[in-house]
Order: structure tokens, then sequence, then C-alpha cells
């Protein structure tokens, strides 16, 4: 079986979460069969999430593809399983 913590909101303000509730460092897709990460994500290279579930882009996400204006909303950490 292949372990997440689900999508970790890292910017609880903006319109898509709005009427949500979900504050920073939130979960939510963890307890979904199949996992909801496994399935529905975009890729952007992240340097590391800190204990409090908050990412880091890449400092070198721009030449991976990584658009300008770039918003990271919620970032997945993915056990090596993936």
């Amino acid at each position: 079986m292949r372990d997440t913590p689900g999508f970790i909101v890292q910017q609880p303000g903006h319109w898509i979460f709005a009427g949500t509730g979900l504050a920073r460092g939130a979960s939510l897709g963890a307890d979904t069969w199949p996992p909801l990460p496994g399935y529905e994500c975009d890729g952007a290279p992240v340097d590391h999430i800190g204990p409090d579930g908050q990412a880091i882009l890449s400092p070198w996400r721009d030449e991976a593809g990584t658009p300008d204006g770039y918003q990271l909303l919620a970032a997945c950490p993915l056990d090596r399983r993936w």
C-alpha cells in the first residue's frame, strides 16, 4: 500500500479554498481510495516539505519548466513506493 498524508494546504486564502474552512497545513484527500494525490496532481519541483507541511519550491524550478507566477496551492509528500 502507498502511504500519503494527502494534499497539504499551502495557500488557504486562495479562492480555490474559499468556504472550505481549510487552514494552512490542513490535509485533504488523505482518506480516499484510491489515494487522491496519486491520480489528481501536477508536478513542480519542490526543494523540501518541512515538518509543518510548508513546501518550498526548488530554486531551479524555472529550468524544469515551471512557469513564472506559479502558485503552489497544496503539496503532497509521497513515499518511495509512488
